[in-house]
Parts: structure tokens; sequence; C-alpha cells
């Protein structure tokens, strides 16, 4: 890790699927002190832990604040005790958040330095490095795909030319202005999108999975009237983008009223 701060990466995140590898953390926890991090998140799912372990961790990060635990549970007992504690600086998530790739407000961020970031990179993505507790390298998580092992590191220079590598790189370069649907999305600047971004053959890109939000009618997937892409006549896939115009006119007719049509028919979007 002692590369990591070499390279200024100041900010490290720490998952823990299995409560021993909270203990091997507490263990080695002033070595991973002494290399400067800015910043440590620490996230946390839940699988047998007690008040005890709680307790453990909240001194943790009170003793160093710059640590910033997560703990993922379902657990309500363990989330009101924690919430019950003064000076608590553990957040409580639901064990389905952390597997979620939705889109919500939450995932929302706004200031100039990731509003320019994203102009022309992928702001979940970008300059990240994934490091397997095998020691694996790569730059997503949970990737088939890694390029080398960490623990066969021995010098910044090793790591700095698997970073410059552009399979590495891939998708620190896929922008929302890039990516279909994305680029049409009033949001686009704000959003850190944990999904995964393919390429087509055309240099284009897009997702498997559709985002929880519709920019083509401006509704959430909880809201009234909302409606999914196809039923838009939106078509995104491996083959390419297109959108049946006369479709989704009358759709926004349908939710917001013919001025409301009228408005979205003098803008470019519809050429």
């Amino acid at each position: 890790m002692l590369f990591l701060t070499e390279l200024q990466c100041f900010n490290f995140a720490i998952i823990f699927e299995k409560k021993n590898d909270i203990y091997l953390f507490e263990k080695n926890i002033k070595e991973i002190i002494s290399l400067n991090f800015n910043s440590i998140e620490l996230h946390i799912i839940d699988t047998e832990y007690n008040f005890e372990f709680v307790d453990k961790i909240n001194i943790l990060a009170n003793e160093h604040l710059f640590l910033h635990p997560v703990l993922y549970t379902n657990n309500q007992k363990i989330v009101q005790y924690i919430y019950s504690k003064q000076n608590n600086r553990i957040l409580c998530e639901s064990v389905c958040n952390f597997y979620s790739y939705d889109i919500s407000y939450d995932s929302f961020f706004c200031n100039i330095m990731f509003f320019t970031e994203s102009q022309h990179y992928n702001t979940y993505y970008h300059k990240k490095i994934f490091i397997s507790k095998d020691g694996l390298i790569s730059n997503m998580l949970n990737s088939s795909k890694n390029f080398g092992n960490i623990n066969q590191i021995y010098n910044k220079c090793e790591l700095i030319e698997i970073i410059a590598l552009q399979d590495f790189q891939l998708l620190w370069y896929a922008s929302k202005e890039k990516i279909s649907i994305c680029k049409d999305c009033e949001f686009r600047h704000l959003c850190i999108d944990r999904r995964i971004p393919l390429k087509r053959k055309n240099d284009s890109w897009y997702f498997t999975t559709e985002c929880n939000y519709n920019p083509y009618i401006c509704k959430w997937k909880n809201e009234h009237g909302y409606l999914p892409l196809n039923d838009c006549g939106i078509i995104c896939n491996e083959h390419g983008f297109s959108i049946d115009k006369s479709k989704l006119k009358k759709v926004l007719k349908n939710l917001w009223g013919l001025l409301k049509t009228q408005y979205f028919s003098s803008s470019n979007f519809w050429g």
C-alpha cells in the first residue's frame, strides 16, 4: 500500500465481508494510519456482528477522524443500538444497498471539481485501482480480468506501468457525454454511477441495465407516471441507440399535456 501513497493516492476504501477481516484490520491499523491517507472508508457487510463489535469500530472512528465506517446490515437491533450511542460515527445502510447499482439523489455530487472532471471522465472509475483480498489488481470491483498482483509489485514504477495500460484506463474515459441515455440526462454531471459501461464497435458506450431515472419523461421509477425506456420508444443495446419520436411525443403528451409536448418539440433534441 506504500506504493499507493507514493502515487498520490490519498483516499482509500476497504470492504469487509467477514467478521475476522475487521479484526485483522484493527491489528494492522497503526501501519495503515502511518501511510497518511486523507480518508479511509470502511465498508462492512454484516454477517454476525454484535454490540461489542460495533463499539470497537466506533472507538476506532472517534480516535481517527479520517476513518469513515459504513455498516451494511438488516439487523434493526444493531441499527437502533448504533444510532442511540453518543459520538456515533457509524453510518448504517441495508445490505442490499451495497450490492445495488441503483441511481438516486443520494448518488449526486455537486461541486466545480466534480463537474469539471465529469466533462471528460467517468466520475466513478476515473483513477480508481481495485485490489482484491488476494492482491489481484483490476480497474473495477469483482472483475474477471486482472492486471497483476500487488504482492508481486516491488516498486512504484511497476505499478505505474500497470496503471498506464490502455486497457486498464479504458473505463476512465467513458464519460456521461459518451454514454447513450446518460448524455441526454440533465443530471449527467452530478451523477456517481457504479454501473459498468460497455463499448460498442463504433466507440460509443451503453449500459445493459436501466437507470432509475428516465430523462426523456423526467420521471423517477418511484414516481407516478414513470415508464421504462422501451415503453417510450427508446431502444438502447449493443447494436445502437434509437428513438421512436412519434411514440415518445404521445407519451409526453399523455404525461405533461400539449404545452409541454410543444416545448420539447421545439428543442434540438428532436432534430
